[in-house]
């Protein structure tokens, strides 16, 4: 596996630094789509109005069963209202399978929708990369960033990634834990001989009545494999500082991964649980993006939050925060005192795990890594200046949070700080907890030791 995704993410990387195709035909986005008309002789005119003030990247990792949601998505961002200034530029980033066809290579493209000098809506293809390119890679990541920026010189930029997420634990973890820390008494029996069934990722053979969600993973080679981006990795991909992410994927609303984006990033937009398939509000997520004030996020976020919590059922099923990662580090500081001082009290809750989870019971053996982190900190059993003092850097770091009763009929959420955090197990959880120290929460509060 390792050096299949070694040879893929060169092979990648060459690609998409040398493969451009500027267009001005249709947006090569696997649909079927006519320029809008301009101007009264119905020409369209291509000339950019520079320089640019906003530039928004959404980036669509759909080589997998999201295909079709992803796809969905993009329908609905380019049937939007979407940039009344001439200045905004919308770039779509995109990859989609052909339902779980996942041998059937197909091709990535960066598409450009703007308005010209006319005032007309444009669409254009600006990159299409050969089949079998793969976007959910470090290096594809930091070339398209750096075109962008070549391109697009701007006063700001967004980018929201769309697909499965993981939150901070490492690739291929979620999906097979035994792999790489195994559960059998038997330790002479190497890890990858002993018998194990093998499980279709993501959501693959789900109940019929059960919606789908963005969990686990990015980009498919089999029902059973998939090519991830660990978030340190991916950190480290960014060659410039963003204003602001969006993560429309599951478990990205931990402490540990905005932590680890806090000098890559502004703000972030984030969700503790896992998201249903239909992710975000795409029909009216330019009109909180292209504002003449800059990106409205907080808007953005309550606008999600009343989405499903306005549902019924399974349905009305949501967290989502915005966070600001430039308070990051006093909160930091704050939780480095708690991990030390009251260590016998997270001890205990390692033990009892008596703590608000944001995980599905029907994966509580494979996915008990995101536990609420104010509701770790209030159970440590803190003197009241100490919790007076967290509380007051988890609210300023924290400038919304909204999350459902319930989650999928499955866990009632009671307490909603806006971040999750990893609670540690010790027990035969080597390789987790080794992969832990190396981010960079850990090494600035020393959570697991």
């Amino acid at each position: 596996m390792e050096w299949l995704r070694n040879k893929i993410s060169c092979l990648t990387a060459a690609i998409a630094m040398s493969v451009m195709i500027f267009s001005c035909s249709p947006v090569d986005l696997d649909f079927s789509y006519t320029p809008e008309e301009g101007g009264p002789s119905g020409e369209i005119s291509r000339v950019p109005v520079k320089p640019y003030k906003d530039v928004f990247i959404i980036y669509s990792m759909g080589f997998n069963d999201l295909n079709s949601y992803l796809r969905s998505d993009i329908r609905e961002i380019l049937s939007s209202p979407l940039m009344t200034n001439q200045r905004d530029v919308l770039l779509i980033l995109s990859h989609l399978s052909e339902g779980y066809q996942f041998s059937k290579q197909t091709s990535p493209s960066l598409t450009r929708v703007s308005r010209d000098i006319n005032g007309d809506i444009v669409r254009d293809t600006l990159k299409k990369m050969p089949a079998g390119s793969v976007i959910a890679n470090t290096d594809t990541l930091s070339s398209i960033l750096k075109y962008v920026k070549e391109e697009f010189e701007a006063e700001r930029y967004g980018i929201l990634f769309s697909s499965h997420g993981t939150g901070w634990v490492p690739e291929g973890y979620v999906s097979d834990p035994e792999k790489f820390d195994p559960q059998d008494d038997d330790e002479l029996i190497p890890i990858l001989a002993r018998p194990r069934q093998k499980r279709a990722l993501y959501n693959i053979g789900r109940e019929e009545d059960e919606p789908a969600v963005k969990s686990l993973g990015a980009h498919c080679i089999s029902q059973y494999e998939a090519i991830e981006m660990n978030i340190n990795d991916m950190a480290a991909a960014f060659p410039y500082k963003m204003d602001y992410m969006i993560f429309d994927a599951c478990f990205m609303g931990c402490i540990e991964t905005a932590y680890e984006f806090r000098n890559v990033t502004e703000k972030m937009v984030v969700s503790q649980t896992e998201s249903l398939a239909e992710g975000m509000d795409y029909e009216t997520m330019t009109s909180y993006i292209f504002t003449p004030s800059g990106p409205d996020l907080e808007g953005f976020c309550k606008n999600h939050y009343d989405f499903y919590n306005s549902r019924s059922g399974i349905y009305k099923s949501a967290t989502i925060s915005l966070i600001d990662c430039s308070r990051l580090e006093p909160l930091a500081q704050s939780a480095k005192h708690i991990f030390s001082t009251y260590r016998s009290g997270l001890n205990t809750l390692q033990t009892t795990r008596n703590v608000q989870q944001y995980f599905r019971n029907r994966y509580k053996s494979t996915q008990q890594w995101f536990y609420d982190f104010g509701d770790i900190v209030y159970k440590c059993g803190l003197s009241e200046d100490d919790l007076d003092e967290f509380n007051r850097r988890l609210n300023d770091a924290v400038i919304y949070k909204g999350a459902t009763e319930v989650f999928m009929n499955d866990f009632r959420i009671t307490c909603h700080s806006g971040l999750s955090m990893y609670l540690p197990i010790t027990y035969r959880r080597d390789y987790l907890n080794t992969f832990y120290k190396t981010l960079e929460w850990n090494k600035a509060t020393g959570l697991v030791q």
